[in-house]
């Protein structure tokens, strides 16, 4: 989707329509009046713009952006690798595919010449509620692990390089289960206590009485739950940690039969 602001002016775009790539990059007339947007497998679309070509079907390595010569009537794509393509007059001034220490990023042009700057550098991870939560608490071991922090009442999946795959709030109970490393070797699909059913059950450890793990809010016969989302943050549990219903299902899907869970006061 392209969104005007200001005085620049709303020509189109592919908003509306089922694209074999996502869209990665947009350039702009000299006029203002048009612009192109290009996808990640080359596909270029024109909007109060010429068309003059596009990388689809040339290219092994993603697109990773466009940018459009001053005269208006040419652009370069970039790939992956580095690769330029020309279209138009853009002419074609070198490509960084074989020296680029990592991924090319993206592509901009001079505005008073025919020349242009390739952009690389790592991978940037994802943007998920994983990257905007609190960061992981200090002291909370390393390595592919889910972390649980009683007193934040927030849990983290944490991958093998370090990245946050997923964060969110949950209501256990509190001080309970004591500090400590675990595992992951219990998954039920639906748990049980008393008549109350425990969505994407995921033990843990062992309680006074029972297993304890990660489960949805729990559901009554009729199938409501016990608590809202929006308490979720709050203790509640009597020795479980409760999850929105979502949440739940992330982590029965993330969590394998000897993940490490960190249960930290």
């Amino acid at each position: 989707g392209v969104f005007a602001f200001g005085d620049a002016t709303f020509m189109g775009s592919t908003g509306a329509m089922t694209l074999v790539s996502p869209i990665v990059g947009l350039a702009t007339t000299p006029s203002g009046n048009g612009y192109w947007l290009v996808a990640a497998d080359g596909g270029v679309f024109a909007f109060g713009a010429p068309f003059l070509g596009s990388a689809a079907g040339l290219t092994a390595q993603p697109v990773r952006g466009i940018a459009a010569r001053s005269t208006g009537s040419g652009y370069w794509l970039v790939g992956a690798d580095g690769g330029i393509f020309a279209f138009g007059n853009a002419p074609f001034l070198g490509a960084a595919a074989e020296s680029l220490p990592s991924p090319a990023l993206g592509i901009a042009a001079n505005p008073i010449g025919a020349g242009y700057w390739v952009l690389a550098g790592p991978e940037p991870p994802p943007v998920t509620r994983g990257s905007l939560a609190p960061p992981v608490p200090a002291a909370s071991g390393d390595g592919r692990r889910i972390v649980y922090s009683n007193s934040m009442q927030r849990a983290w999946l944490v991958e093998q390089n370090g990245w946050v795959y997923d964060s969110y709030l949950v209501s256990g109970r509190k001080n309970y289960p004591a500090p400590g490393t675990y595992e992951v070797f219990m998954k039920w699909r639906w748990g049980s206590s008393g008549n109350l059913r425990l969505p994407y059950f995921v033990g843990f450890t062992w309680g006074d009485e029972s297993s304890v793990g990660f489960h949805g809010i729990p559901l009554n016969p009729d199938g409501s739950p016990i608590q809202g989302d929006d308490e979720l943050g709050d203790y509640r549990s009597h020795g479980c940690v409760r999850q929105a219903q979502g949440d739940a299902l992330i982590l029965w899907n993330w969590a394998d039969f000897g993940t490490v869970v960190v249960v930290l006061p």
